[in-house]
């Protein structure tokens, strides 16, 4: 397994991530490591098993400063957006810096049916003040039952 300390200041833009839905584990756009400064706009990200899922399941590997703006996420197995929790920052990151989260569109419409299947559009774990919402469009439906 590969590793790395860092991915900072990475732009993701006009992309069409799609089809990509074996299981939950299918992520459009991941990091698996700290992570700075990372713009991820105007995607179209559809048919996977989760949107976009920022940080690390442990909390390990912040999520700092990002722009998530104006993607459209679609019929997925499970979060159209998940940012996990964070331990702690990189000490050059420790200061306050906004992750910005606007303009997107989170469609739980026409969603991919299953026993993977998630009933909440997005997930935004244990969030501290470092992240600003603005406009984002959820629609509520959801073909799929509840799982525990």
């Amino acid at each position: 397994m590969a590793t790395s300390r860092h991915a900072d200041f990475i732009t993701l833009e006009h992309l069409y991530i799609h089809d990509h839905a074996a299981s939950k584990q299918n992520v459009g756009i991941s990091t698996k490591c700290p992570a700075f400064g990372w713009v991820a706009r105007n995607n179209r990200i559809e048919r996977v098993g989760t949107g976009m899922y920022f940080g690390d399941s442990d909390g390990s590997d912040p999520f700092v400063g990002g722009i998530v703006e104006g993607n459209r996420v679609s019929q997925t197995l499970g979060h159209s957006l998940q940012i996990k929790h964070q331990k702690t920052r990189p000490l050059e990151h420790a200061g306050r810096h906004d992750t910005v989260i606007r303009y997107n569109v989170f469609s739980r419409q026409s969603a991919l049916p299953g026993p993977q299947a998630l009933p909440n559009p997005s997930s935004l774990s244990d969030l501290n003040p470092q992240f600003v919402f603005q406009s984002a469009i959820i629609p509520l439906s959801n073909p799929s039952p509840s799982i525990a």
